[in-house]
Formats: C-alpha cells, sequence, structure tokens
C-alpha cells in the first residue's frame, strides 16, 4: 500500500472503531445497521488484500491476528443477542450450544474458531425471524459469513505468488473505492444527528479526518475521551504491542511485552515521535473506565491519530 492509502485505511480503522463503540445510536438510523455491517466486511477484506501484499521473503502471508480479532467481535456480539433472547424468551437448547465466552473464541485454535463461528451463525439464521426486538440481522450474520470465509482463505493458502501480489494490489483498490462509498454513505446519515446527537456528531467529523504527515518529526498523536462528557482523560495508560508478536509471551510476566507505553497528560493526549512502522494491539486503560483494544496501523513518513472514547465503568 502506498502513503495515501496507508493513511486512508488508518482512518476507516478508527471510524470502523467509534461507529461500533456508538452503535446504539448507529442502528437508529436509516440504513445504520447494515452499513455498518458492510463496513466490517470490506475492512476484514482490505486486511486480507494488505496481508497478501506484504510478505515476507519466504513468500508466507503476515498477521492473521487481526482478522481473527474482528471475527471474534462480531461472533460475540451475535452469540449474546442470540443467549438474550434464548434466557428471555425461555427457548431451551440454545445456550449450551453456542455458550463460548470471548475469551474462548480468542484462545482457539483456528478451526475450531471457524466451526464455533459456523455454529453461532446457523443458530442465529434459525431463529433471526423472531429476534427483531434483539436487534439481530441477516446482514449481520452475512457479515460473520463473509469474514469466516475470508480467514479461512487465508489460513488455507499460505503461499502467495507474484501474480497473486499483483491482484492483492487491484484489490486494495478496489475495496479503498468500495469503503469510500460506504463511508459516504455513513457521512449522509450522521449528518442529520448534528443537533440530535452533537458529542457523537463532533465525534465522527474528528476521526473521518485523513492525515498525511508532512515535514512533522511525530509518528502517533493520541487522545483519551471521556465518551459522556467529551473532555480529555488525563493518565489513560496505552500499551503497544506489535501484532507479529502477540503470540509470543514474555516468559518473566506470561503475556507479551508492549514496545511502547504511554500515559496521556492534562488534555488527555500524548505524542510519539519514533515507533517501527506496523501493525499495533493497543490496549488502553485507566481505572474507572472500560479498557478498550485496538488494532492500530503505523505508516513510515505518516501521522497516526489514535482517538478512543472511554465509557465509566457501570
Amino acid at each position: 500500500m502506498n502513503n495515501r492509502q496507508e493513511s486512508k485505511a488508518a482512518m476507516y480503522y478508527v471510524s470502523r472503531d467509534f461507529l461500533i463503540l456508538n452503535e446504539p445510536i448507529v442502528n437508529s438510523l436509516p440504513k445504520g445497521s447494515m452499513l455498518l455491517n458492510s463496513l466490517k466486511v470490506s475492512l476484514n477484506s482490505l486486511t486480507t488484500a494488505k496481508n497478501q501484499q506484504a510478505v515476507n521473503n519466504t513468500g508466507i502471508v503476515i498477521d492473521k491476528n487481526s482478522q481473527k480479532r474482528l471475527i471474534v467481535e462480531l461472533s460475540t456480539e451475535i452469540k449474546d443477542k442470540i443467549l438474550a433472547y434464548a434466557g428471555l424468551e425461555e427457548v431451551k437448547g440454545i445456550s449450551q450450544k453456542i455458550n463460548f465466552s470471548k475469551s474462548n473464541l480468542m484462545r482457539s485454535s483456528d478451526s475450531t474458531l471457524i466451526e464455533r463461528c459456523f455454529i453461532i451463525e446457523t443458530t442465529g439464521r434459525e431463529h433471526v425471524a423472531k429476534m427483531e426486538e434483539y436487534h439481530l440481522t441477516i446482514e449481520e450474520l452475512d457479515a460473520l459469513n463473509a469474514m469466516v470465509k475470508d480467514f479461512e482463505k487465508n489460513i488455507t493458502t499460505p503461499r502467495i505468488t507474484v501474480t497473486e501480489k499483483s491482484v492483492a494490489t487491484k484489490r486494495i483498490e478496489e475495496l479503498i473505492t468500495e469503503i469510500d462509498a460506504i463511508l459516504s454513505k455513513v457521512d449522509l446519515i450522521v449528518n442529520t444527528q448534528k443537533k440530535i446527537h452533537p458529542i457523537f456528531y463532533n465525534h465522527y467529523q474528528k476521526v473521518r479526518k485523513v492525515v498525511m504527515l508532512q515535514g512533522s518529526s511525530l509518528k502517533v498523536k493520541a487522545h483519551a475521551f471521556d465518551h459522556a462528557s467529551n473532555e480529555g482523560i488525563k493518565g489513560v495508560l496505552f500499551e503497544f504491542v506489535p501484532e507479529q508478536n502477540h503470540q509470543q509471551p514474555n516468559a518473566t510476566h506470561g503475556r507479551t511485552r508492549p514496545i511502547l507505553i504511554k500515559k496521556t497528560a492534562n488534555k488527555g493526549s500524548f505524542h510519539v515521535k519514533s515507533i517501527p512502522a506496523g501493525n499495533y494491539t493497543v490496549t488502553i486503560s485507566k481505572p474507572g473506565y472500560e479498557t478498550q483494544v485496538i488494532t492500530v496501523y503505523v505508516a513510515d513518513n505518516e501521522l497516526t491519530i489514535i482517538e478512543v472514547f472511554l465509557v465509566r465503568n457501570t
């Protein structure tokens, strides 16, 4: 991916995470749920194409972890809706079949994850007609199906040829056009919320900006806001772990060692001047707030902006 594509991709991922965080508002908007699911599917495909384009010297596709996390997030969301339906409507037999925790799904082997997602999807399709009140849609189930198929393809065809790499490059161009079109439609429906949900509207305008690094020495600029008040939060911890090292635990502490740990200052922000380019799993935490885990791509010669909106613990 070139610099412009990497910058746009970074904006896409931040926009998706923001929309997921505000999913109740998004789902209340015309075609909001459908557009968000389309965005999730297209971004998953973009991750696959980017991985196919960026291969190491042996031709092995790198970084499937971000795909796996997206699948786990969506399958858990669908599973929770089904369990709520089964519990409140007293439908027997469902909870025993799909009651996989998020951590269990994340720790599953690739083949087990695919199998469990199939069970969740199949169960959802069996009951979706009765679950309008629980906000489960066919579009969500189709999105999960598409993500799992992309993931399965990625893990079963680990080597790619030069020709396939060229195809991946073309596919990236197509997906960027596709995602731009999806977000243009999201822009239209979010614009209707300027007075109804002003904080949501203003935050969305921020995350939709594409920032190119031009003569600046900064690599990362991060902000943490209180979701309710829109105020910056001091003392929020950001831990950056390179994704390719995600499964290499620190022998001393039993977990992966971050290569960078930063805390936000008085206005809820911090700057980073030097960090290697690549994909990072960033864990964001502060006592009193729900912990967030996001994926961030840092590109060479570009400014990566991270904006998160933390929700207080209830």
